[in-house]
């Protein structure tokens, strides 16, 4: 077969493969990363049934642990640039000028009348 399978049917098939005798396993050329709901054939044992949920718990606790990393590691970055920052929670600037001749500028003189 030439398509790529279900991230299920691809453990499913793991599975199946490490239960029977014969040398040559049934065998996809891979699996997309898509994970769909699917309903197992009711003929599979529970086990079966039970280890693939439990696979599959595992590949989700995983995902919510790259994610929740991904957003620790983001407010970590966003508070170093906080800090680094020259301005107020108000995001008022509180760093000091070198330009002492801003009342000579039209611009400010404007705003400031």
């Amino acid at each position: 077969m030439s398509k790529l399978c279900c991230p299920v049917c691809w453990e499913l098939l793991g599975i199946l493969n490490n239960l029977k005798d014969d040398p040559r396993p049934l065998s996809f050329p891979g699996c997309h990363p898509v994970i769909y709901p699917v309903e197992l054939p009711a003929w599979l044992p529970t086990s079966i049934d039970e280890d693939i949920t439990s696979r599959f718990i595992g590949h989700l606790r995983r995902e919510l642990d790259i994610m929740v990393q991904g957003v620790e590691k983001k407010d970590r970055i966003n508070q170093k640039k906080h800090h680094a920052s020259h301005e107020s929670e108000s995001n008022i600037s509180v760093a000091s000028t070198n330009r002492d001749d801003s009342s000579e500028d039209p611009a400010f003189e404007e705003y400031f009348d």
